[in-house]
């Protein structure tokens, strides 16, 4: 095998991985109520990427951010206010491309992004809501050749949906609709 062979780019890869994610906009509930409370959660995605010979990538992406806030809601005469407890999340699909390289023979790194659909979901107290938008993600990603098909890699990605006002039929909501949140992850790669 010739220095070419031993560094060409893996052609298929199947990736799945799991860690934190980290809210960094601000986050209101459908009426335009702020959360208290931790805006940290968990994330996981999986996908497949297809590499071309000179590094420029296309695949897909399927990313899932889950977390726990308190909601306070006032009450409609006494001035105390009611906590609720409230699971928040997204489930999000897209298309991806990038560009990867390899760094010797058991690295490679990776810069993806793209735009799909999100789909970004409240559940509190049996009641469930849920809201269809669109939303982008960038990627950057370490890959660990370990073997011959199996790797273990590395990513840390930004992901932002977006809604409008009008599906939301709440006014004055243009500032408050949709969240942004960082993605860190480790998992298995699979590569042919």
């Amino acid at each position: 095998m010739n220095d070419r062979q031993r560094n060409r780019l893996p052609r298929h890869l199947f990736y799945g991985s799991a860690g934190a994610g980290f809210v960094i906009s601000d986050l209101y509930t459908i009426d335009g109520a702020p959360y208290d409370g931790s805006t940290a959660g968990i994330a996981y995605n999986a996908g497949y990427d297809y590499c071309f010979a000179r590094g420029f990538t296309l695949g897909l992406r399927y990313a899932c951010f889950r977390m726990k806030a308190e909601l306070s809601i006032p009450h409609p005469i006494a001035p105390i206010s009611s906590i609720l407890r409230c699971n928040i999340g997204t489930h999000y699909a897209a298309p991806e491309a990038g560009y990867s390289f390899r760094v010797g023979n058991k690295f490679m790194f990776s810069a993806l992004a793209g735009i799909g659909y999100v789909n970004y979901f409240e559940r509190m107290e049996g009641t469930r809501f849920s809201l269809d938008g669109f939303g982008t993600h960038g990627i950057v990603r370490a890959t660990l050749l370990l073997s011959k098909r199996l790797d273990i890699g590395a990513e840390v990605g930004g992901y932002s949906s977006y809604f409008t006002s009008s599906a939301l039929e709440t006014a004055d909501f243009d500032g408050h609709a949709g969240i942004k949140y960082v993605s860190i992850a480790m998992g298995l790669h699979l590569h042919f």
